[in-house]
């Protein structure tokens, strides 16, 4: 959960002990003696506190700036915590902006022994163009050893504060922030787990030396008692849920240096995007993007239906250039300088596709959006670098479709998986809308078939899919490694003899996996047969595996799984035992099952359908949801056992 606030309209006191942060090199006996954290035993390592200030300062000398001061202790708890030694402090170093990284200390505290960090060890290493670390190994740290680093680092960054991240992938026990600033800031913040929040504000007035007084405000963000961050299966991204402040600058208003607004309103920023020179300037101006469509006329096919067209453009764009796997809000270069070297980002080459659309008169804008992996958004205000990716809504015939010009994977009409994340931003040239995002829902199809003659077995498995599934196995079945990847999805006992595909290029239709099978787990020349009719791996492996949820269970999508079996009655042999027909349901059918089994007369008929309905489920929900895949894991592990005759 995310709470919004206006730090300079917050009148807000609670009751916070805002007490100075523990003393370099002071440990205290409860510290000493901990062997085991009792709130989580297994963790290797538990962060004892973790204190960091923010001030910001306006200075004649030094301009407009911030500084942030880290002080952090943690005890290692077992060898696997050993790793929490190695530290890594990115900093941000670009053009005319150079962050200042100084006053580093660290030091271990082991069997009563303390190590300094010797300066000539810590080292500067890149990260890539814009960022780069300051990395350390603290020394002579073993199991039970509590180490300590701090550090200072001074920006003038002001619009891009530091986070701070209260959550860590250990337990924390005490984590304070404290963020100064004169009232010539404003801000607004996002909180994390606000529940979790003690927050205490100070101010007082400060006198400028015979100026107008200022006021200063004194913020206190504190969280104890924070347990470790748990991956679980089924969460768009941990960082949605992370306990955690963020702030963005409002305005900055100083008789110096006059009224800096920061954080304008939607269609502002709509208005600044449509005029910005790597976003904007590059579909709207026809310099930009020459040389493309000169190619692209060169093979243009003529055509009066505009969904062709669109559609022409669509490839053409995906042939001709590749994703360079970065997701990115503006371009880099020109657009006719990425179609020159085939490769470009996100941005541009959705950007390629909005302009050719356009010289075709068919209605099309960016849409900015922030990808599931990158988080959520928030809504209630533009800022832009919550968003990390553009992708492209167009209109015919008055039909809208958001489409990403991203990956030749997926047909127009399926944006990838990692873009599911609510609504899309949609740059009306100088105007935003907002466009849902639909999960469509995805289809897999397994027929299996099991045949018993006088000294074989023939055993076939076909498979269909739709939507997301279609495009993995496509992708799969270009590569060298495509059976691997097929047999891959079979339980133990079965190999494949033949394999075949169907409409691997027609992305419009369902894509078909026809497997011949040989089957190791039937002896014929036993008085009993078993058979396990289901034989994909993935139907046995239980995504639920904890007895507690903390987060929500987040499907990508919606999806629907349908499975037959026909299993002929060997001759010679009859039906000893049958798998009973099943249905299972969580309330108002947001997920369901059905398992049929029939005898026929020289044959087993047997039919699965499952459904996932609703995307996402409150972590409330999850004991329903675990014993609901335990339950069907049960039934799909049952088996039919044929008698011989007498």
């Amino acid at each position: 959960m995310k709470v919004y606030f206006s730090i300079l309209l917050l009148i807000l006191t609670l009751t916070v002990s805002a007490q100075s942060p523990v003393t370099w090199g002071e440990l205290s006996q409860e510290e000493i003696k901990l062997t085991q954290y009792p709130k989580d035993t297994s963790a290797a390592a538990v962060v004892l506190s973790d204190y960091g200030s923010i001030s910001l300062f306006v200075d004649s000398d030094d301009g407009v700036g911030y500084i942030f001061r880290r002080h952090k202790r943690i005890k290692i708890l077992s060898k696997s915590g050993l790793d929490y030694a190695d530290v890594n402090i990115p900093y941000y170093q670009k053009d005319n902006v150079q962050d200042k990284v100084f006053d580093i200390r660290a030091q271990s505290f082991s069997k009563g022994k303390k190590t300094e960090l010797p300066q000539n060890e810590v080292f500067t290493n890149s990260i890539n163009s814009a960022w780069k670390s300051i990395d350390f190994s603290i020394p002579n740290v073993e199991e039970g050893s509590i180490i300590e680093y701090q550090y200072t680092i001074e920006s003038s960054r002001i619009h891009g504060l530091t986070p701070w991240y209260f959550q860590e992938e250990i337990p924390v026990k005490s984590s304070l922030l404290k963020l100064q600033f004169e009232n010539y800031f404003n801000f607004i913040y996002f909180v994390n787990q606000q529940s979790k929040l003690q927050l205490e504000e100070k101010q007082s007035s400060i006198n400028n030396g015979g100026y107008d007084s200022t006021i200063e405000y004194k913020l206190f963000f504190k969280m104890e008692d924070l347990p470790a961050i748990e991956e679980e299966a089924y969460v768009t991204t941990i960082e949605n849920y992370i306990a955690k402040v963020q702030f963005q600058l409002l305005e900055f208003n100083h008789s110096n240096y006059g009224r800096n607004t920061f954080l304008k309103d939607w269609d502002e920023m709509a208005y600044d995007l449509y005029n910005d020179l790597n976003f904007g300037d590059q579909y709207r101006l026809k310099k930009h993007y020459k040389n493309l469509k000169a190619a692209y006329d060169r093979v243009r096919k003529a055509s009066t239906d505009a969904k062709e067209r669109m559609l022409d453009i669509y490839q053409f764009i995906l042939t001709n250039v590749s994703w360079n796997g970065k997701y990115r809000i503006m371009t880099t270069a020109s657009l006719d300088d990425a179609f020159e070297k085939k490769k470009a980002n996100s941005a541009t080459l959705n950007f390629m596709f909005i302009a050719l659309l356009k010289e075709e008169g068919i209605l099309a804008y960016p849409a900015l959006l922030s990808t599931r992996n990158n988080g959520h958004y928030i809504k209630s205000h533009p800022i832009m670098d919550q968003f990390n990716h553009v992708i492209s809504s167009v209109k015919i015939d008055d039909k809208d479709y958001l489409i990403d010009v991203s990956t030749i994977h997926y047909p127009y009409n399926l944006l990838p998986s990692n873009d599911l994340n609510e609504e899309a931003c949609v740059l009306k040239d100088k105007k935003i809308e907002w466009q849902k995002i639909v999960s469509p829902k995805s289809l897999t199809v397994y027929q299996y078939k099991v045949g018993f003659y006088s000294e074989s077995i023939s055993t076939t498995l076909n498979a269909y899919f739709k939507g997301y599934p279609a495009a993995y196995y496509r992708f799969v079945s270009k590569e060298k490694s495509a059976k691997e990847k097929a047999q891959d999805m079979l339980v133990e006992g079965f190999s494949i003899s033949a394999l075949d595909y169907k409409n691997q290029e027609k992305t419009d239709q369902a894509f078909q996996l026809i497997m011949k099978l040989e089957n190791e787990k039937i002896d014929l020349d036993q008085s009993y047969i078993y058979v396990s009719p289901f034989i994909i791996k993935d139907f046995f492996d239980l995504p639920f595996k904890q007895d507690q949820r903390i987060y929500p269970v987040e499907f990508a999508s919606p999806n629907a799984y349908q499975y037959s079996a026909s299993i002929e009655i060997p001759e010679g042999f009859e039906v000893e035992e049958l798998p009973v027909n099943m249905r299972m349901a969580i309330p108002e059918k947001s997920m369901t099952m059905t398992y049929f089994a029939e005898q026929m007369e020289d044959r087993i008929d047997i039919v699965f359908k499952h459904n996932i309905n609703v995307i996402t489920y409150p972590s409330e929900a999850y004991p329903q949801l675990k014993e609901f895949y335990i339950k069907m894991v049960e039934k799909l592990g049952e088996q039919i056992v044929f008698k011989r005759k007498d």
